[in-house]
């Protein structure tokens, strides 16, 4: 990325599809380029939307401590597995004690079979490790 593209954006927002094959499940790329635009641009806002890293909560902080602004990983919906949602809400919280002033973020599906008090259980989960949730 040229300095002439970054001049253009405030916001930059990269995309994890699946890297389950690297130890780090990727943490360590997303860190190096983060740095690298902070370096280059230090008012620039950075976010990524990653997997859960597996639960290692290590590449969490690697990537969080990065110098990311936001750190989006998104629950998908309310009646996943109890091990996959507790683990997503583990990665949230992590992330978001991780870093002073890091703002959390993910999205969540309604409209699949999930009870009212699914719901409630969910927003009250969320509303405690999460800044900004978008519902599709």
């Amino acid at each position: 990325m040229t300095d002439g593209h970054m001049q253009r954006c405030a916001l930059y927002c990269f995309n994890k599809c699946g890297s389950d094959d690297l130890p780090d499940g990727g943490s360590g790329h997303f860190a190096e380029t983060v740095r690298a635009m902070k370096k280059s641009k230090p008012e620039i806002m950075a976010e990524c939307l990653t997997s859960d890293f597996q639960g290692d909560l290590e590449a969490v902080s690697i990537l969080a401590n990065s110098g990311l602004d936001i750190f989006a990983h998104n629950i998908e919906t309310v009646n996943a597995s109890r091990e996959i949602y507790e683990q997503s809400l583990s990665v949230l919280k992590h992330a978001k004690l991780s870093k002073e002033g890091m703002i959390t973020k993910t999205s969540i599906m309604f409209g699949l079979g999930e009870t009212h008090d699914e719901l409630k259980e969910a927003m009250t989960h969320l509303h405690v490790h999460v800044q900004c949730m978008f519902e599709h």
